[in-house]
């Protein structure tokens, strides 16, 4: 800054991950998350993974599970960008 160059502001390498988090972000926004939108986690189903988290969000009224997909419920659609940074912290 001292020598009159701009600064290159939030330069870090991505997560290999950061599909996956893109996704998740996305289907929270959109307040579904479908597995088959899902990139697979280390190998595994992504859904399938989270999905002892979904359960409890399930029991406390979050979200309602189907099959492969969890759909958020009015409070699940307030608690979003929460929601999706926790399933971010899981992984």
């Amino acid at each position: 800054v001292k020598e009159g160059q701009s600064t290159i502001a939030m330069m870090m390498k991505q997560s290999p991950l950061e599909p996956l988090f893109s996704a998740l972000k996305s289907a929270f926004d959109r307040g579904i998350v479908q597995a088959n939108q899902l990139p697979s986690f280390m190998g595994e189903d992504a859904f399938g993974f989270l999905l002892p988290l979904f359960k409890v969000w399930q029991a406390k009224g979050l979200v309602q599970l189907h099959e492969r997909s969890a759909v958020l419920t009015l409070a699940g659609s307030f608690w979003a960008v929460s929601l999706a940074q926790s399933c971010i912290q899981v992984l």
